[in-house]
């Protein structure tokens, strides 16, 4: 579809008075663009600005704290139905498995396993399988007493709850994964899985079914999300697995692997689709699937189960291969047949790559007999019983439109195009009802130049529109009372009128009902009394079930993109909000965040404080022993000079008395002379 046609689809759909189709999509216009106006605005309040992608697996943005193991990742589409007690074996295979996922695990496995070796003893991994998971729950445990693991560690040895919560559908890494019991029905597929392989797993990939999506409650508040598998065996290439010439890898998913860890954490998962892939042992020769031999359909069929496990859908693979079929015949007739016409000869030279001269051959046979072309003049005759057929093939009207436009440098109107796109190269139409609708066209087209008749071009097809219109409303078994009201209208006049706004089932009894109290039609009555009866019971309390799923119960699950009994333009995103509650998730995520934050803070500036005193208290200290030290140096170098004058003074008497001592030995020298 192209742009222009998706926009006028929007112009469309704010009709609500079909008398007035221009002040609707005038009004609604506006109203649309004031609402997007302030959507700009709103702050907290999911829009179609703000709204996160479909497949929006949480914020992961926001630090985790604690282990990585219990990081969220991903998140679960819708509520828990059931929570489940877990089979012991089923208990020992998941807690095993994220044990042995968890990073900070991995020293106590090589722990054990090197004390299994230290004893000596054969089979070490079975042991250790065995044996780890309760010698780890005493060992952290030990350890936990004396203070020297995390809480969070001594939770995960002790093992998640025997009960865990099971979800339908689970979003993580992008990918939307649903259970097979919930996706075997529907021709979507979300339940295929890939596990990358690493080193420990020889790089091997892993391939599955998801059978069961749960989630494992440990103590402390938390969490891990685990996927259940059904896995294939892919240990043999050309059985298991294999790598066809175009590089695509086939898995055979009949072939189960019997393994110990059926269990993975949704954050390893990613999605992978399993395609039927047959092109070979197909015969060419037949008339078409119907008349190939069911031998030779059943071994196409069994070629496939080679490689697909397709329980429960054998009659959608049936389906598949004859619809393939025909069109691969289709093309090689329109590509290597068709245009060599009567050249049958010449055609027959012409061999289409990949295909065998002798497939060709019968090909070229059956398309040149009588009774094959009898047969496509007939299919033929068929076709042309639409009375309005166009020339464009298998070009779209807006690509005619925007042909033209770059061609004239006008772009027609809606008269102009048609008259394009349902004339051939000689000006006339293919048929005479075509020729009869553009004859009015055209017709109409004058007197409007002429000024003879006022009417707008969609005038000019509404005859034929209310036609259909007419047809689609007597298709309509359940039929309304409030004619040209809208249900939002009546709501607000009985709101006025009583004082109270009516529910669901209070408005659709209103809306549905004559005034003789009785319905339009017995279908219309049917579902009032349905309906009735359901309230009663409810208010008895013999049933316990809400408004919503009372219309369920009546009228069947509720169609996209709209709500019963709240008329047209009316969604569930509108009318409850997200399913999802995404934003309330990222209000209440950004106020822990901000919660953190302040704590945070608080903590800094307490900090700040106490090491502000500390070191006020050093300085202090500082000062006091820069004093003493002073003071030290000033005792030490008087007691120096004191100690200086007095060796100064021994000196000097010391020398008074030498030369006292000498002078006297001179004087006495003197006298002995």
């Amino acid at each position: 579809m192209y742009p222009i046609e998706r926009y006028l689809q929007t112009l469309k759909n704010y009709v609500r008075n079909p008398a007035y189709p221009e002040g609707s999509i005038a009004e609604g216009y506006l109203i649309d663009e004031c609402l997007t106006f302030c959507s700009r605005y709103f702050h907290g309040i999911e829009t179609r600005f703000n709204r996160v992608e479909r497949n929006w697996d949480g914020d992961r943005l926001q630090p985790y704290e604690g282990l990585p193991i219990f990081s969220p990742s991903g998140r679960a589409l819708g509520r828990g139905y059931v929570s489940r007690q877990l089979s012991q074996e089923e208990w020992m295979q998941a807690h095993l498995y994220v044990l042995k996922n968890c990073d900070e695990v991995l020293p106590y496995i090589e722990e054990h396993k090197y004390m299994i070796q230290q004893a000596s003893v054969k089979n070490v991994e079975n042991r250790h399988k065995k044996q780890f998971r309760e010698w780890f729950e005493s060992h952290i445990t030990q350890l936990y007493d004396e203070r020297k693991v995390s809480k969070q560690l001594f939770d995960l040895a002790r093992g998640p709850l025997e009960k865990a919560v099971c979800y339908n559908g689970y979003i993580v890494n992008g990918f939307r994964f649903r259970k097979n019991e919930v996706d075997c029905s529907r021709r979507t597929q979300s339940y295929g899985v890939l596990v990358k392989g690493d080193a420990s797993t020889g790089n091997r990939d892993y391939y599955g079914v998801l059978i069961d999506i749960i989630e494992l409650h440990y103590m402390g508040g938390n969490k891990i999300a685990m996927f259940k598998c059904e896995w294939s065996d892919v240990d043999h290439c050309g059985r298991g697995i294999m790598v066809d010439k175009y590089g695509r890898t086939l898995v055979n998913v009949t072939r189960s692997l019997k393994s110990n860890e059926p269990f993975v954490l949704a954050c390893q998962a990613e999605q992978v689709f399993y395609k039927v892939l047959a092109q070979q042992n197909v015969p060419l020769k037949f008339t078409n699937w119907k008349k190939v031999p069911y031998i030779n359909k059943r071994k196409l069929f069994d070629k496939v189960l080679e490689y697909f496990k397709v329980e429960g859908r054998e009659q959608e693979v049936w389906r598949q291969m004859g619809s393939s079929y025909s069109n691969y015949r289709d093309s090689l007739k329109k590509k290597w047949f068709k245009p060599y016409g009567e050249a049958i000869e010449e055609a027959r030279g012409n061999v289409p790559p990949g295909l065998e001269k002798d497939d060709w051959n019968c090909l070229v046979d059956l398309w040149s007999q009588k009774d094959y072309m009898d047969l496509c003049l007939k299919n033929k005759e068929n076709r042309d019983k639409n009375d309005i057929i166009h020339t464009s093939g298998s070009k779209s009207f807006q690509q005619r439109r925007a042909e033209e436009k770059e061609k004239t440098g006008h772009s027609p109107n809606r008269i102009e195009l048609f008259d394009i796109t349902h004339v051939q190269a000689n000006g006339q139409a293919v048929n005479e009802s075509t020729q009869d609708a553009l004859v009015a066209l055209r017709n109409l087209t004058t007197q409007v130049n002429e000024g003879a008749l006022q009417i707008s071009q969609d005038q000019m097809f509404v005859e034929d529109l209310c036609l259909k219109n007419k047809e689609n409303r007597d298709k309509n078994d359940i039929i309304h009372t409030s004619g040209s009201k809208r249900f939002q209208q009546r709501r607000a006049e009985e709101k006025e009128k009583t004082g109270h706004s009516p529910n669901r089932i209070e408005l659709f009894d209103i809306t549905h009902v004559q005034a003789n109290g009785q319905a339009v039609n017995e279908s219309t009555q049917d579902a009032l009394v349905a309906l009735r009866n359901l309230t009663t019971q409810v208010n008895e309390g013999a049933l316990q079930i809400s408004q919503d799923q009372m219309f369920v119960e009546v009228f069947g699950p509720e169609r996209h993109g709209r709500v019963r009994g709240y008329g047209a333009g009316v969604t569930p995103t509108m009318l409850w909000g997200s399913s999802s509650c995404r934003m309330y998730d990222l209000e209440k995520r950004l106020q822990e965040s901000e919660q953190k934050r302040l704590e945070s803070e608080h903590k800094r500036i307490e900090a700040d404080a106490e090491l502000k005193g500390e070191v006020k208290h050093l300085k202090s200290m500082l000062e006091q022993q820069a004093i003493q030290m002073v003071e030290q140096r000033r005792h030490f170098e008087e007691q120096q000079a004191s100690q200086m004058a007095e060796q100064r003074a021994h000196y000097d008497n010391m020398m008074m008395q030498m030369f006292s001592y000498i002078t006297s030995q001179s004087a006495q020298s003197s006298s002995d002379h």
